[in-house]
């Protein structure tokens, strides 16, 4: 978490103080957007076609609880984890594009 915090510290003090670091041109900075924008609908569909999603990991055996293996689960064990990652890995470009002060 203090490693993520200090990203979105580094990173916004960069594009707006510092001026450290050469900022991503046009078609980058597009594409994290895009890349972030993917991730996003990623986790949303993942918690749309788990019926099951829960803040709190635990079998739910009085929901007859199984494993989901249709849809976007049967491509990626962990849709939620990987969206997950591609926000994370994007979002910096992404607010290149946008220009937000985060």
């Amino acid at each position: 978490m203090v490693a993520l915090l200090g990203v979105y510290v580094f990173s916004s003090l960069d594009v707006f103080r510092l001026h450290l670091m050469n900022k991503p041109g046009l078609l980058v900075s597009s594409l994290g957007l895009a890349v972030f924008a993917v991730g996003w609908g990623l986790a949303v569909l993942a918690v749309w076609q788990n019926t099951f999603a829960s803040a709190v990991v635990r079998h739910q055996e009085e929901r007859h609880q199984t494993v989901i293996a249709t849809g976007v689960y049967s491509v990626v064990r962990h849709p939620m984890y990987a969206g997950a990652v591609l926000l994370t890995h994007s979002e910096t470009l992404a607010a290149f594009h946008l220009r937000v002060r985060v």
